[in-house]
């Protein structure tokens, strides 16, 4: 990390890296089966800028594979190593990141504190209980209901 609001994030392999300006604008945790899937792990834990506040640092679109998963978010992928690079959200123009690829995301055994989850999406799903005091939507609205800790 460059500044306190400048962020770095790369694939496994290094050769496609990113550069994100200021503050996430969504931090979720999310339980859903996909992004269980997805990650290979009980949630998935993302932060998400502007797109006009992330710039690709290394490599190039030609390394990247994209997984039109719906008509609303695009997985992306490294074509060298298979890693996560990012998932484009176009019609909010946002792109997010797996917290885990972000450099110097965590300090000891947790998240730095600008990655605290705003709410966890899609908790009706969950496999682990989570107790952090962000607020738990069955899905992904607080319409669709919301569940205590």
């Amino acid at each position: 990390m460059e500044s306190e609001s400048e962020f770095a994030a790369s694939c496994l392999c290094g050769i496609v890296s990113h550069v994100m300006k200021g503050t996430p604008v969504v931090i979720v945790v999310c339980h859903c089966t996909t992004c269980q899937k997805h990650c290979g792990g009980p949630f998935l834990h993302t932060a998400a800028w502007l797109a006009v506040n992330v710039h690709l640092k290394t490599g190039d679109e030609d390394d990247i594979i994209c997984h039109e998963y719906t008509d609303q978010l695009v997985r992306q992928s490294c074509k060298h190593c298979g890693g996560a690079v990012r998932n484009v959200v176009p019609a909010c123009s946002m792109i997010g990141f797996h917290i885990p690829t972000i450099k110097d995301a965590y300090a000891g055994n947790t998240y730095k504190p600008v990655f605290k989850p705003q709410c966890h999406l899609f908790y009706g799903s969950r496999v682990i209980d989570v107790k952090d005091g962000a607020p738990k939507m069955v899905k992904k609205t607080p319409e669709d209901g919301m569940l205590a800790e």
